[in-house]
């Protein structure tokens, strides 16, 4: 693993819930852990993580993981042994979600319109491939960032993730998790009034950026459901 910076952004965010989170993650003796706060520059997500990023890389010596994890977590399985090997296998890796009763072990992108959800469907292994990590949970190989980047900060917030993962796996990085990580996702994002907004015009958006013609006709025909959602 070596060392590890860990991010997070908040917005709002009680101080008791940074306290919380910077106990659970003590296990990993981070190097540092940066908190980006959001709350009145508006600077959405992807923004404020990339912020995050550059001072970790800042940090001296430099940090060889980065982990990025949201405040709204509470981590029920976390271990330096399991971040050690998981971080051996893929160049983005995470854990599994306990979000509203439902456990999602993998973020899969849909091949006919490439829209990214998250499935249930429990894997046979303890390490795996997935086709995008969530952000509420991602860690990040230092070395990769010169040939990937950054977050795309044109997302804002939403679908940044399986944009970052997707375009890391056409520069021949792997992505996957590990069933040894594992937290409750409680989603303080689900009172967004603006969350339907911005999760239908980054679909879109990364469909225009990444699909083929087909792909895009088939978003054509089921278009007119999601147009008042952009109103």
């Amino acid at each position: 693993m070596g060392r590890i910076a860990v991010i997070t952004v908040t917005y709002n965010t009680p101080k008791a819930d940074i306290i919380r989170l910077k106990k659970e993650i003590a296990c990993l003796s981070p190097q540092a852990f940066i908190v980006i706060d959001n709350t009145h520059n508006h600077n959405g997500f992807a923004k404020g993580v990339n912020e995050g990023i550059h001072q970790a890389l800042s940090l001296k010596p430099k940090p060889d993981q980065l982990l990025i994890i949201n405040p709204d977590i509470h981590f029920t399985q976390l271990s330096k042994k399991s971040v050690q090997e998981v971080s051996a296998l893929y160049d983005i890796w995470g854990g599994v979600i306990n979000q509203h009763g439902k456990t999602y072990y993998r973020g899969v992108i849909d091949r006919n319109n490439l829209s990214g959800g998250l499935s249930q469907v429990r894997p046979t292994t303890a390490q795996y491939p997935v086709d995008f990590v969530s952000g509420s949970c991602m860690g990040i190989d230092v070395a990769i960032l010169p040939r990937v980047g950054l977050f795309n900060e044109t997302y804002y917030m939403y679908y940044e993730d399986v944009e970052l993962c997707y375009r890391a796996t056409q520069k021949k990085c792997t992505v996957g998790i590990t069933s040894m990580i594992a937290y409750d996702h409680f989603e303080n994002s689900t009172h967004n009034p603006k969350k339907e907004y911005y999760l239908t015009r980054n679909r879109l958006l990364f469909l225009w950026q990444y699909g083929n013609i087909w792909q895009k006709i088939h978003e054509l025909l089921t278009i007119p459901k999601h147009i008042k959602k952009l109103l």
